[in-house]
């Protein structure tokens, strides 16, 4: 006859001790130490996450340069071979932004934003006074002698840029208000220049330097000195 340990008087299954050995819970304490060691783990493993996550954020935005510079070569084709810039005049009383000029090519709102700076747009800026909307040369603009009547820019032939590959064509820009510029002026968007590039805000979004792109079609990356030594005017 089989044991019936559901009776008074008969002897528990030692199996039912175990049962009820292995079903104990977790106390308060243990469960906050658990708790404890997780977020430990989460705070060591984030940096490196988010190490990753900026990583890809540089690759993806130097691709979007990449294929921006190759839209204003393909610009450059279509206007005998002259290069545009922050702001093209098609007519005397109007203007164009860069954006603008290349949504012809494929350049839309997605594009011209850079995944570390989503909500800036656009992203990136021209070489305003190197290659852009208003050039610095010696005999022309605001420092010819004597002076030219204004110094709107009317673009520059690719063949006249001495040094393409070192040149500085498009990059990471910042707003920075009147406020935050040591010279008293506003900062906007769509153009950059090594001067503005001296503010504090101007380098480093991604991993102390910038992405750029030259007008031989070429990006990279730069840290900030580095960047603050380059050639920006095409006559160099």
């Amino acid at each position: 006859m089989e044991h019936d340990s559901t009776h008074p008087g008969t002897t528990p299954c030692p199996g039912h001790a175990v049962a009820r050995t292995a079903r104990r819970r977790f106390t308060l304490i243990e469960l906050l130490v658990v708790i404890a060691i997780i977020a430990i783990l989460a705070s060591m493993l984030l940096p490196a996450l988010q190490g990753a996550r900026e990583k890809a954020n540089a690759i993806d935005c130097n691709g979007r340069l990449k294929q921006m510079a190759t839209m204003w070569l393909m610009y450059a084709d279509d206007h005998d071979e002259t290069l545009g810039g922050a702001m093209i005049y098609p007519s005397t009383t109007s203007y164009l932004w860069w954006y603008q000029v290349l949504e012809s090519y494929g350049c839309d709102s997605n594009l011209r934003k850079c995944g570390s700076a989503p909500k800036q747009d656009p992203g990136y800026g021209f070489n305003w006074r190197g290659v852009g909307y208003q050039i610095n040369h010696p005999t022309r603009g605001k420092n010819a002698v004597p002076a030219a009547p204004n110094p709107i820019y009317d673009g520059v032939k690719l063949a006249k840029v001495k040094h393409p590959d070192v040149i500085i064509m498009m990059g990471d820009c910042y707003d920075i208000t009147a406020t935050q510029n040591p010279l008293g002026y506003a900062f906007m968007l769509n153009y950059l220049y090594s001067e503005a590039n001296q503010f504090p805000g101007m380098c480093g979004r991604h991993t102390y330097g910038n992405n750029f792109s030259y007008i031989d079609g070429h990006t990279r990356w730069l840290p900030c000195n580095q960047a603050l030594a380059a050639k920006w005017f095409w006559y160099d």
